[in-house]
C-alpha cells in the first residue's frame, strides 16, 4: 500500500500530519470519525493532477497529536480554517467524509468568504439515523469495552464501513490498527464520538441539514447506495434543501466511496470543482422533481 509522503505543522501548538499533493487550487480532504488521511490514499493521486491536495489527520486522529482540549464542531473547523491558512491555502475546496462533512458543512456555512466549493461524502450531520453500533459504542462503560483496539477489531470496522471486502488488505488492517492504538486514541475517538451520537441517534447539535440553504458555495452530495453507517436517504434529504446542489449515489458501495470507487470519485469532483461543462448525465430523468443528478453506472 504506497502512502503520500507526511508532513508535520504545528497549528495552535498542536502538531499535525498531513499530506501535499499536486498543484492548482488548494482542496482540502477531511477524514471521519477514529479515522486519518488514510480514507483518501486511493483518490489522491487522481486529484492531485487537477488541485493542490491537503488532506490532514485532525487533533486525536491518526498521528496528530492528542491535545488535551477537546474540539466540537464549530473548534474543529476553526482548526482546519487555520490550518488552511498555514499551509498557504487562502481560498480552498473542501471535501468532507462523514464526521469530516460536519466539519466542512462548517467551513462553508461560517467561511464562505474562503470556501470555493464543498463536497459531502457519506457526510454525517444531516439527519438523525446512524448505525446502531454507533450508538451502543456511544453507551458509557459498554463504549470503552467495544472500542479496545485489535486487528480484529478493526477488521470488524472495515466489514462495516465498506461494501467491497476485498478491499480489505493485510496492509491496511495493520495501518489503521496502528494508529487506533496510540495512547489516547480511544480516549478521543469515544469523547467525539458521544458529543455527536447518543442511543437515538445523531444529536441534534451536530445537524446540519437545515442550514444547507444558506451555503453560498456549490455543493456537491457523494454516497454510497449501500452505506452501513448512514443511509443514502440522507443525501436526498440533503439536496432537497439546496436545490442547486448536485447528487451522484455509487452502486455497490459503502461509507468510502473514494476507497471504493477512486476512479469515478476523482472525474465526478474534479469536473464539479473544476467547473467542467456539465455533462449529459447531470440532465434529471424524465418526471425527475429533485436536484440534477450524476446517474451511477
Amino acid at each position: 500500500m504506497e502512502l503520500p509522503d507526511d508532513r508535520y505543522i504545528h497549528i495552535d501548538g498542536h502538531r499535525v500530519r498531513y499530506w501535499d499533493e499536486g498543484s492548482g487550487p488548494p482542496l482540502l480532504l477531511i477524514h471521519g470519525l477514529g479515522n486519518s488521511t488514510l480514507v483518501w490514499h486511493r483518490a489522491m493521486a487522481g486529484l492531485a493532477r487537477r488541485f493542490r491536495v491537503l488532506a490532514l489527520d485532525l487533533p486525536g486522529h491518526g498521528y496528530s497529536d492528542m491535545p488535551l482540549v477537546h474540539f466540537r464542531v464549530p473548534e474543529a473547523a476553526r482548526f482546519v480554517a487555520r490550518f488552511a491558512e498555514a499551509v498557504g491555502a487562502g481560498t480552498f475546496h473542501v471535501a468532507g467524509n462523514s464526521m469530516g462533512g460536519i466539519i466542512a458543512i462548517e467551513l462553508g456555512l461560517e467561511y464562505n468568504d474562503r470556501v470555493t466549493g464543498v463536497v459531502l461524502v457519506d457526510s454525517a450531520g444531516l439527519g438523525r439515523k446512524i448505525a446502531w453500533i454507533l450508538r451502543i459504542i456511544s453507551l458509557p462503560v459498554l463504549g470503552e469495552f467495544l472500542e479496545r483496539p485489535s486487528p480484529g477489531r478493526v477488521r470488524q470496522i472495515l466489514k462495516a464501513i465498506l461494501y467491497d471486502p476485498e478491499l480489505i488488505s493485510d496492509a491496511l488492517v495493520e495501518e489503521m490498527f496502528q494508529q487506533r492504538n496510540r495512547p489516547g486514541a480511544a480516549r478521543w475517538l469515544l469523547w467525539f464520538l458521544r458529543t455527536g451520537v447518543n442511543v437515538a441517534g445523531q444529536r441534534q447539535a451536530v445537524q446540519r441539514q437545515r442550514r444547507l440553504g444558506e451555503f453560498a458555495a456549490p455543493l456537491l452530495v457523494l454516497w454510497g447506495k449501500q452505506d452501513r453507517i448512514v443511509p443514502v436517504a440522507h443525501a436526498h434529504a440533503a439536496v432537497a434543501r439546496k436545490p442547486d446542489a448536485r447528487l451522484h449515489v455509487f452502486d455497490r458501495c459503502g461509507h468510502w466511496p473514494q476507497m471504493e470507487h477512486p476512479e469515478d470519485f476523482v472525474r465526478i469532483v474534479t469536473d464539479f470543482l473544476a467547473g467542467a461543462e456539465t455533462p449529459a448525465a447531470l440532465t434529471p430523468e424524465p418526471g425527475d422533481s429533485q436536484a440534477p443528478s450524476l446517474k451511477s453506472r
